[in-house]
């Protein structure tokens, strides 16, 4: 009788070895060999199943079968079965990247060949998106497709043979331009030249003309198209002369098959700044908090004053602060103040044309506890 076989698990590339064993019959001479339940073609004699480097295509059911032969010239027989598991680390199905349209609910899938059974991560850039455990195929979805969903995806999958396994899942998305920016106001001179530039995401690659607002053309302008991704563009306009007739409204115009978008560029003469807005102030005992948010420059660059004054006695104290760009957020702190009294405060923007104040405001500091 052949003793009981239990299943073996083991990794592709090594040696196996299993030894079948059985009690013996009457006569006890015995003889073993081994058959392949899905391959009528294999068979091994002897006691010693071998298979070195074995690979996937290996996995399957064995059959041990012990014989002896009686007098009368009959066989006697008995076999038991056993399951060989071999085991291999991940592979991700590659496949070319994929188009879609914008808006449209996109799925991407690759098939994951694995045994057992794969762990699968999904990231943008660096950011996770979605975990599947022991899964045949790597799926995610996005619900409606934009521009900024193009990119380089990262699919991860992992078994308890290997770890981070990885390939690059590539998205584009057909979509009409968008610009970083709706308006531009430049301040210029008759030296400075005029120059600006603004990113556009689109694909395919958009057709860029600047007009003025009447849809003539000034010729003298010079716009380069900067590739910085597959669908991500720099536009970039020059003009090293500045004429009476280069300062108006133009609009610039970027479009493809998909769409377009006009980006409004207002070119002015240098002037003083705008004013600074949204000023907020929070006392607190000895100190205040002062918030702001910065205005165009005038064309010129600029900088800040926030200036206090103390209404218990009269002092007048002011701060320079640099300009961090336009419409952004500004902010400090100002030390030293008296607690229990009521201060006032302004900001300033100035540039060599002027200056210009934000509104005023005031807060009290607080009493300081005994």
């Amino acid at each position: 009788m052949v003793n009981t076989l239990s299943q073996q698990d083991i990794i592709e590339g090594r040696d196996i070895s299993v030894t079948c064993t059985a009690t013996p019959g009457n006569p006890s001479s015995t003889t073993f060999y081994w058959t392949k339940v899905d391959n009528s073609g294999f068979r091994q004699n002897g006691a010693t199943l071998q298979l070195p480097d074995i690979q996937r295509t290996s996995s399957g059911t064995y059959r041990c079968t012990a014989e002896n032969n009686y007098s009368n010239g009959e066989k006697g027989t008995d076999s038991q079965s056993m399951f060989i598991n071999v085991l291999y680390p991940p592979i991700i199905e590659n496949r070319p990247l994929q188009l879609v349209n914008e808006s449209d609910i996109i799925t991407m899938t690759r098939d994951i060949f694995s045994n057992p059974l794969s762990n699968v991560s999904w990231y943008n850039t660096t950011d996770l998106l979605i975990t599947q455990t022991s899964v045949k195929t790597a799926s995610f979805t996005i619900e409606r497709a934009t521009c900024t969903d193009t990119m380089n995806y990262t699919l991860v999958a992992s078994n308890a043979v290997r770890k981070m396994v990885t390939a690059v899942v590539e998205l584009i998305v057909n979509c009409k331009p968008i610009s970083d920016k709706t308006n531009i106001t430049l301040g210029v001179t008759c030296t400075t030249g005029i120059e600006f530039s603004t990113t556009i995401i689109a694909y395919p690659e958009p057709h860029c003309e600047l007009q003025y607002e009447n849809g003539t053309r000034n010729n003298h302008m010079i716009t380069t198209i900067i590739k910085n991704d597959v669908n991500n563009f720099t536009v970039q306009i020059k003009q090293d002369v500045v004429e009476k007739s280069s300062f108006g409204v133009y609009h610039l115009k970027a479009r493809n098959m998909f769409g377009g978008t006009t980006v409004i560029v207002n070119v002015i003469k240098q002037r003083r700044p705008d004013h600074p807005r949204k000023l907020n102030v929070i006392c607190e005992e000895t100190g205040v908090r002062v918030q702001w948010i910065s205005s165009f420059n005038g064309g010129e660059p600029q900088y800040f004053t926030v200036i206090t004054l103390n209404s218990q006695d009269g002092t007048v104290l002011s701060y320079r602060f640099l300009d961090k760009g336009e419409n952004e957020i500004h902010s400090t702190y100002i030390t030293n103040l008296q607690p229990s009294v009521t201060y006032w405060f302004s900001v300033s923007a100035k540039n060599s044309h002027g200056s210009s104040s934000s509104n005023v405001t005031s807060c009290k500091t607080k009493h300081v506890k005994g």
